[in-house]
């Protein structure tokens, strides 16, 4: 599976050309960018950030604006782009329209349509979030919140900074890096061996909300419930406020995942934690550390 594409009537496998060498500087992943996909103006947003060791491109494919995603886990890109594209044909009124993807001799990157705005978090945080925006947040969530149910579909990290709201008012919903099944789950075999890749999806803070109900374990209703909150209610909107709220109520529980094994997983967790703080010895703590990070099988 090196290469998934939407545009109908394209036949991207039949015009790669992968480079002998992995691209590791802009330079080299736009040279390959452009050669392998026939884009062209690609420029690199940012290179390898801190946080999430991703980078950003924006290009174009013809008329068409992409934003590019390069790198990640191998898996990473494959699973956003699968849960994009699943979400996007079952309603694209909430999500970006994939253009490709590819996994393969080292190199992952997705590509979705490009779109101008502003992420809820900025907003809520900037200030700007106007009384018309918090009104059309209110009525198009809960009709997110059904397109995930419909598609069978669980995020795992609803947040305010992986929502967009664009100038004419619509929103995206976006970064299906680490989304799932709801019904028939199975945690990807990637993730179960390395546990540590998603033991954080949940467990911060934004906007001064919690962002999940505890460590291994994921309700997209409950979480999208307190963006609800955080948005707040008004006498403009009450009604489908409450209708909101009652949406989202009746739907917790019913769509929770909880990680195959996660009470072990959280008692080897402790004993490690415990551990390396306990040691006398710093390079012994460090090395008892890593464990969590270990493969379990």
């Amino acid at each position: 599976m090196s290469v998934i594409q939407t545009h109908v009537g394209s036949n991207m496998s039949d015009q790669l050309c992968f480079p002998v060498k992995r691209p590791d500087s802009p330079d080299d992943a736009i040279q390959y960018l452009e050669s392998t996909f026939h884009l062209h103006r690609v420029s690199c947003m940012s290179w390898k950030e801190k946080t999430s060791n991703f980078s950003f491109f924006q290009g174009y494919r013809g008329t068409d604006k992409l934003f590019i995603k390069w790198g990640g886990k191998s898996g990473s890109s494959i699973n956003d782009y699968t849960y994009t594209s699943r979400l996007y044909d079952t309603c694209p009124d909430f999500f970006l329209r994939p253009s490709f993807c590819v996994s393969e001799n080292g190199i992952n990157c997705m590509a979705l349509e490009y779109v101008e705005g502003r992420t809820l978090e900025d907003a809520i945080l900037g200030g700007s979030l106007t009384m018309q925006e918090r009104a059309s947040l209110v009525i198009k969530l809960p009709l997110v919140a059904q397109a995930l149910i419909d598609a069978n579909c669980v995020h795992r990290d609803i947040k305010p900074s992986n929502i967009m709201i664009l100038p004419d008012g619509s929103i995206r919903l976006f970064d299906f890096e680490f989304a799932t099944d709801a019904q028939g789950y199975r945690e990807r075999e990637e993730i179960r061996r390395v546990p540590h890749l998603v033991s954080n999806i949940g467990t911060d803070m934004e906007c001064g909300m919690d962002l999940g109900i505890g460590r291994y374990q994921w309700d997209d209703m409950v979480i999208f419930r307190r963006i609800l909150k955080l948005i707040g209610s008004s006498p403009q909107y009450a009604a489908a406020y409450e209708k909101a709220d009652h949406f989202f109520r009746s739907h917790e529980g019913l769509r929770r995942i909880r990680f195959p094994g996660r009470r072990r997983l959280l008692v080897k967790r402790k004993l490690i934690n415990l551990l390396a703080v306990i040691l006398p010895v710093r390079a012994w703590r460090n090395k008892v550390r890593q464990l969590n990070k270990t493969p379990q099988f």
